[in-house]
């Protein structure tokens, strides 16, 4: 029940958003994120209706997008900073905050893919030379056992390392 003196309000029932974070009686604007100001600790404000996504600000004025969920594989309510603001955008959020609630869904962390998706691409990435690619390559043929490795890699150092080593090799 609450109680009202002089136009304030107290109420006598417990808060139901953690320290640090507001709840939102209208959805985020463009102008509204864009004009949220650092105070002096970092905070939280949530989109309305609730789907997760909130806006942190921290003291240097930084924001970023954070998505609120509790995880399909332990079962723990999660925060995850995605993305940064303005380089995504309020539309773009809501989109990835859709995606990810779709991997929820199937029982998937998005977290967890997100991790996987940015291993595979540094793994991608780090393929991009002929050293690379031949040290991959010998590696391979130590895990199978394949005593000719050897010979490969002296051929690459003696005859091909020499030519240019850093040729980029492109994804056909």
């Amino acid at each position: 029940m609450a109680t009202f003196n002089n136009n304030t309000v107290k109420s006598k029932t417990k808060r139901t958003a953690p320290i640090g974070t507001t709840k939102s009686t209208a959805p985020f604007s463009d102008r509204g994120v864009k004009a949220l100001k650092p105070k002096s600790t970092d905070y939280r404000k949530s989109d309305y209706p609730s789907t997760g996504l909130q806006i942190a600000v921290r003291v240097s004025g930084s924001k970023k997008w954070v998505f609120s969920y509790t995880s399909p594989i332990t079962k723990k309510r999660l925060l995850w900073a995605f993305a940064s603001y303005p380089a995504v955008s309020l539309s773009e959020a809501r989109a990835q905050v859709v995606k990810f609630r779709q991997l929820i869904n199937e029982g998937i962390d998005p977290r967890n893919q997100d991790k996987k998706k940015k291993a595979e691409a540094t793994r991608n990435s780090s393929l991009g030379t002929v050293k690379n690619l031949f040290a991959l390559y010998v590696e391979d043929m130590k895990l199978d056992n394949k005593t000719s490795f050897g010979d490969v890699e002296s051929k690459f150092k003696n005859h091909i390392e020499n030519l240019n080593s850093k040729i980029i090799l492109k994804n056909t």
